[in-house]
């Protein structure tokens, strides 16, 4: 990948995590370890860009408002990069389920994109990066992100001491919602608690209302509503010590969060 279309992908923010050059190379070649604890090189002002090339965004974004703002940062990336041809490389269904069992298979493979979408946090490790991808830490330094992004996001993005991807979106996994006009009717407030939540979802059950609905058709819902239901129970602290190793999943507070579940789902 040559040095300008790497940072235009930078600048443009469409990437989501750069791939070694070395992993670039054919299928045929060994991809070559980069040392972890290594410092990545230091940054430098990005040359223009010339003699046109292809920039490969791997993705699952493939519809609705997630497609628009893809193509929102291509259109920004042309724009300064009008000679780049950008490949929109898709992997539609199972909000990335599909597309990370391919970037696995392309990334081990010998043949992965230029830059491909990953959620923060410890998602990054399933892809052994100390081997196969480029840390960002020059990015991070040159352009003051160290400075701006909150702590709690900067502790995500990086694994084994570097920075990997750039946030280009956030938003929150859960997906559980309630009709107002159904708890206005009923003269109900909005719980608070998963002991108010369960006081609710009785006084509509006995009005033969059903209380909590959930379609799973592609299956990461029901991960997604658990997720949320950790968090409700655990607290914010409590849930990040199951990522940190301060919370252990033995902990009371677990099994609490699961008998909610279940009983939510009864």
């Amino acid at each position: 990948m040559s040095r300008n279309i790497r940072w235009a992908m930078i600048l443009s923010l469409a990437l989501i995590v750069l791939v070694m050059a070395v992993a670039c190379a054919a299928p045929t070649a060994a991809p070559t370890s980069a040392p972890p604890t290594a410092a990545p090189a230091a940054a430098t002002k990005p040359p223009a860009a010339a003699g046109g090339g292809k920039l490969e965004m791997f993705s699952w974004w493939t519809a609705g408002g997630e497609a628009d703002g893809l193509n929102g940062m291509f259109a920004a990336y042309k724009k300064q990069y009008p000679s780049v041809e950008i490949v929109n490389a898709t992997v539609a269904g199972g909000a990335g389920t599909n597309a990370k069992a391919v970037m696995t298979t392309r990334l081990f493979g010998g043949d992965p994109p230029d830059s491909f979408q990953v959620h923060a946090g410890l998602e990054v490790a399933t892809y052994t990066p100390d081997k196969y991808l480029q840390p960002l830490d020059d990015i991070f330094a040159s352009e003051g992100w160290d400075k701006v992004f909150p702590k709690d996001l900067l502790t995500l993005l990086k694994y084994q001491d570097h920075y990997w991807s750039v946030p280009v979106n956030i938003h929150r996994a859960n997906v559980m919602w309630y009709s107002k006009k159904v708890f206005t009717d009923n003269k109900l407030e909005a719980p608070k608690t998963f002991d108010d939540f369960f006081k609710v979802a009785d006084a509509l059950k006995a009005k033969g209302i059903v209380p909590f609905v959930m379609g799973d058709k592609e299956g990461w819902e029901s991960g997604h509503v658990f997720e949320t239901v950790l968090i409700g129970t655990l607290g914010a602290d409590g849930y990040r010590g199951l990522w940190t190793g301060k919370t252990a999943w033995t902990d009371p507070k677990v099994t609490a969060a699961l008998n909610n579940y279940k009983k939510m789902l009864s």
